[in-house]
């Protein structure tokens, strides 16, 4: 299964009529690998995993967690989600990532500063302003200048 219940998606299939809208996860059909999506619209409806896109992983939301995602401290160091349960998260120690270290909420990976691994962000200046953009912005904007 390529999303979990509770995931931030965008609808990206063509032929919808809900093409660019942001929904969640409700519901998962494991039998044909069908999705569920509900909208703020109160409306839902079925998708497939091509129709869809995970939107970029938010630190403060806990829907966006995943075993295996690596978050960045603010001083450089990395850990591994061991675990996700309802309210918390699990994480590696600080000496490797098959111990355990911790039990967080998403409030205290907001307040220490905490991202996930390829969600670090640059600083760019433009007309004089420092501005923080996301990786993926970032790389979008490359993208723009070399075409």
């Amino acid at each position: 299964m390529k999303y979990k219940i509770g995931q931030k998606v965008k609808c990206i299939e063509g032929g919808s009529d809900y093409k660019d809208k942001t929904g969640v996860i409700t519901s998962i059909d494991s039998s044909d690998s069908t999705y569920l999506a509900s909208f703020p619209s109160n409306d839902s409806d079925w998708f497939g995993e091509d129709d869809l896109k995970l939107l970029s992983k938010d630190i403060s939301d806990i829907g966006t967690y995943e075993i295996g995602d690596i978050l960045v401290a603010d001083d450089g160091y990395e850990y591994k989600v061991l675990e996700v349960f309802p309210n918390t998260v699990l994480l590696s120690s600080i000496t490797g990532f098959d111990s355990a270290g911790g039990i967080y909420t998403t409030i205290e990976f907001v307040k220490e500063g905490y991202k996930f691994k390829g969600n670090e962000s640059h600083k760019i200046e433009i007309d004089g302003k420092e501005i923080e953009i996301s990786n993926e912005g970032y790389n979008n904007l490359k993208e723009s200048f070399n075409e």
